[in-house]
């Protein structure tokens, strides 16, 4: 993950772009993994993602995916502006191998040979940092 660091100060005096990636992998390598990003998420807020990838199996059948999940704000930005008010943000990424609803993977139907219905939750991972914007250079 990049940064290494979970706490970026600055931001918005002296930094006016960030970036923000993360390497995907999951050892389904058929899989197709989704990287949803979200910038201060208020989950009384009915608000999805604020960037959605879509990363494609490798044709290597490596688990690890030659892309990463990439997300780049910088000020002044029109689609990140809560970045843009000075104070604390907290940026997260979720990686699953299928859609979110909400927060959560998307629940796939799972046929065993007796008949029953089982629901596979998916796989997902977080990471998350914390940005502190400051007023300065960067309008």
């Amino acid at each position: 993950m990049d940064p290494s660091h979970r706490i970026i100060r600055g931001y918005g005096s002296d930094v006016c772009e960030l970036q923000f990636s993360v390497i995907v992998e999951d050892p389904d390598v058929s899989d197709t993994l989704y990287v949803s990003w979200f910038v201060d998420h208020d989950p009384s807020q009915q608000r999805g993602a604020d960037h959605v990838e879509r990363i494609q199996p490798n044709s290597n059948a490596k688990a690890a995916r030659d892309q990463r999940g990439t997300f780049k704000p910088k000020i002044p930005s029109i689609d990140f502006s809560r970045l843009n008010v000075p104070g604390d943000h907290v940026i997260e990424v979720i990686v699953s191998d299928t859609p979110l609803v909400g927060r959560e993977p998307e629940k796939t139907p799972v046929l065993l040979e007796n008949g029953t219905e089982l629901y596979d939750s998916g796989y997902s991972a977080t990471y998350a940092w914390f940005v502190r914007t400051a007023t300065g250079g960067c309008q």
